[in-house]
């Protein structure tokens, strides 16, 4: 029989461990705390951690956002500050005077001699998987985005379609125009009305215009009146 990834001992709500204290990863958080004569690691509880982003349990620092600030009034929680305005760890702190990106690696390493690196990846982990969630939500919004343009093309592309339909039309009823085929122009020396013809034309000696019915003449070499062609328009 496979082994069991996990076992569990006991079920209970989040209620159940309020208050409940724990150890601080370092010493002299908890020795900061004591300081202003408070408390500053048990397990508090407020509306805004749920079971649907994460695990259901957050870190707070009173000192930096929003929640954090009114759920440590609510609880009575120490303030802490032990990066200063410089950006550097301060004297209640094993890091003093180093500025606290790099003191990164500094607190990863002293993590990992005692042991507590797992918990603080984890703790890493849950934040880098809260950004990831942001970010999907993000993305999704992107392809709505973008899925809304597409229909708003796809019905540009069919506006201008009946448009250039609609233009074809009118050209389509010019009397004058030869479904299709190449077709040569000139005026008509008495009304001055456009004749279209092919070539076969060329094959007459004189060409008769449709309008008043005046004989034009010879007909001109190809070579000397306008081509038109369908294709071209």
């Amino acid at each position: 029989m496979p082994l069991k990834a996990y076992e569990i001992l006991e079920k209970f709500t989040g209620k159940d461990l309020e208050y409940k204290e724990y150890e601080p990863l370092f010493a002299c958080a908890g020795e900061a705390a004591a300081k202003q004569n408070k408390k500053g690691h048990f397990v508090t509880c407020d509306s805004y951690v749920t079971m649907s982003d994460g695990t259901g349990i957050v870190h707070i620092a009173p000192a930096f956002g929003e929640d954090d600030a009114r759920v440590g009034r609510t609880y009575d929680l120490p303030f802490l500050q032990l990066v200063d305005s410089k950006g550097e760890m301060t004297e209640d702190t094993d890091y003093a005077g180093v500025f606290c990106k790099k003191a990164d690696p500094m607190i990863l390493s002293d993590l990992s001699k005692e042991g507590k690196l797992f918990a603080a990846l984890v703790d890493a982990l849950d934040e880098v998987a809260s950004e990831i969630s942001d970010l999907e939500e993000e993305i999704e919004d992107v392809e709505d985005d973008l899925d809304e343009l597409e229909e708003y093309i796809e019905e540009v592309d069919e506006a201008l379609g009946d448009v250039e339909e609609f233009v074809y039309d009118i050209e389509d009823d010019c009397d004058c125009c030869c479904d299709d085929e190449d077709y040569y122009e000139i005026l008509c020396p008495s009304c001055g009305e456009t004749i279209c013809f092919d070539e076969s034309a060329f094959d007459d000696e004189s060409l008769v215009c449709p309008a008043c019915g005046s004989e034009i003449g010879e007909i001109f070499d190809e070579d000397e009146v306008d081509l038109e062609s369908e294709d071209e328009e």
